[in-house]
């Protein structure tokens, strides 16, 4: 008999015991006459009694345990289920008969999703259409910067590492009103903290660079020094090649963006010393993450994945979260879903960043649609408009940017070789006339209408093979249609190899 893993997204455990994850929303219902009250948990399917309720309400004969479903709560861990039993459940209007899991601890009894739907205790929105919809079915959702309920990030940290205090960078006078002004604002909304009358062994200065309206400063923290002491978290970020498979068959998509994410997440009291800054007008720490900690970025991703991780059609990377579907109704059902585990999270959202319901989609430089996936046409812009390169490092700059929409060019390594030339050490700066039509070939190459179709891991696969003296090339099919171009640069060794060698080189290394 296979075991099916049922996520209850309402509850942790500590130590052996059950608690309550998140502080609402509960209800009051009678259970078997007995007046009990529960936590109202959108995440779980199944429904929970604790040993507490258990007992309130009498100890009704409990069945053995049920093999076919395995409890796992938020954050991984084993619940310790007792029994079932089936049980009345009573609301103002309406009751029905519920089977509960009767578990050990006393952290408090919840009430899954489809019983709770069935009861009337859950408003169900059956669908989402514009952001105004969204806006009045979540209104607050879309207030303030939240703070992720019960939970706090611990920042591991290598104490034999000696740690540095740096010194205060001098603030340009013409931009000390807006580092002050930064400051005041992260106070008032509980971002960050004053130390005073406390040691502090590591401080690391600001940096203020612009936005991008040129008016305002983003006060950012120059973590470099501190980061030798932060153990990093290792966690799996999807790649997008790992993202075109998930979206294969997608026709609608919408687009999630947390306010100000890394924000929302609370460093323990014990994690915080290690995020101290100086500037002048005083020391200061953070009480939330921040961008400057190495290891933000995949705790932050992981964090946000555990939430959404068994909700169909929904992916993250980081603070961004796409929502796909075959059709609108598949597609429809996610974004509720999404948004009221989001609710219970105590998580916002910036509402003129998200995107519902759309044919297409852009995301992290790619633009995902019905008919395949295309560069992101910003990407396509910056390339476009780049000017000659006149050194190594605004040649540096330019590879950098075709190279990351390299799977949409043909022959790429080929095309590139005479300007990644220019690059080697010791490589004397000529730019000739190969250089020009290299340069020029790759951005014309780019600005097409270039789709390329999603892989589809169930259709037979024509892999067309080149080989050039100085590359390799290899065309993906499925369907008369290219799902991929891969390309690279041959060796030295490899360049003076038969062009059968070559070809044969080129299957295997493709």
């Amino acid at each position: 008999m296979t075991e099916r893993t049922v996520y209850c997204y309402g509850i942790k455990i500590e130590g052996e015991l059950m608690v309550n994850k998140i502080e609402g929303p509960f209800v009051d219902v009678k259970v078997n006459e007995v007046k009990s009250k529960f936590l109202v948990d959108s995440g779980s399917s199944v429904n929970i009694l604790d040993e507490t309720d258990y007992v309130k309400i009498g100890r009704p004969k409990l069945r053995s345990k049920d093999k076919k479903n395995k409890l796992v709560p938020y954050g991984g861990g084993k619940i310790s289920v007792l029994g079932t039993c089936d049980l009345k459940v009573e609301t103002e209007k309406t009751y029905d008969v519920v089977t509960f899991y009767v578990v050990k601890g006393k952290g408090g009894s919840l009430l899954g999703f489809p019983k709770a739907n069935k009861l009337n205790i859950i408003k169900v929105v059956n669908s989402v259409h514009t952001e105004t919809e969204v806006e009045k079915d979540f209104p607050h959702l879309f207030k303030g910067i939240g703070k992720l309920k019960n939970r706090q990030v611990k920042i591991h940290i290598d104490e034999s590492v000696p740690p540095v205090a740096q010194k205060t960078r001098k603030t340009p006078f013409h931009l000390r009103d807006k580092v002050e002004h930064e400051i005041n604002e992260l106070l008032k909304i509980d971002i960050i903290e004053k130390v005073e009358g406390e040691a502090t062994p590591w401080v690391s200065p600001i940096v203020t660079p612009p936005k991008k309206d040129g008016k305002e400063i983003r006060l950012c923290i120059d973590m470099r020094e501190a980061n030798k002491a932060v153990r990093r978290e290792r966690h799996t970020m999807p790649t997008i090649d790992e993202l075109i498979l998930d979206l294969n068959g997608a026709k609608v998509f919408s687009k999630l963006d947390l306010r100000s994410g890394f924000h929302q997440l609370e460093i323990h009291p014990d994690s915080r010393y290690i995020t101290t800054f100086s500037t002048h007008v005083g020391i200061f720490r953070y009480k939330r993450l921040n961008f400057g900690i190495s290891s933000a970025s995949e705790i932050f991703h992981e964090t946000i994945r555990q939430i959404i991780q068994d909700i169909p059609g929904a992916r993250n990377i980081s603070d961004d979260i796409v929502i796909f579907g075959s059709n609108r109704e598949q597609h429809d059902s996610a974004p509720c879903k999404v948004l009221q585990r989001l609710s219970d999270s105590g998580l916002t959202w910036n509402a003129k960043k998200c995107i519902f319901r759309t044919n297409k989609i852009s995301f992290f430089g790619v633009v995902f649609g019905e008919e395949g996936i295309s560069p992101d046409p910003a990407k396509v812009k910056a390339v476009r408009d780049f000017s000659r390169p006149q050194n190594v490092k605004d040649l540096r700059s330019f590879l950098g940017l075709t190279n990351y929409c390299s799977r949409f060019i043909q022959n790429y390594s080929a095309i590139c070789q005479p300007l990644r030339e220019l690059t080697y050490k010791g490589q004397s700066w000529e730019w000739n006339e190969h250089c020009d039509n290299a340069f020029a070939t790759l951005k014309d190459n780019l600005c097409g209408d270039t789709v390329i179709a999603y892989y589809d891991p169930e259709q037979p696969v024509t892999v067309q093979v080149d080989a050039s003296p100085i590359g390799l090339g290899a065309i993906l099919i499925q369907s008369e249609k290219a799902v991929c171009y891969a390309s690279r640069a041959l060796t030295p060794v490899e360049s003076r190899y038969s062009q059968t060698e070559r070809g044969s080189h080129d299957i295997n290394k493709e």
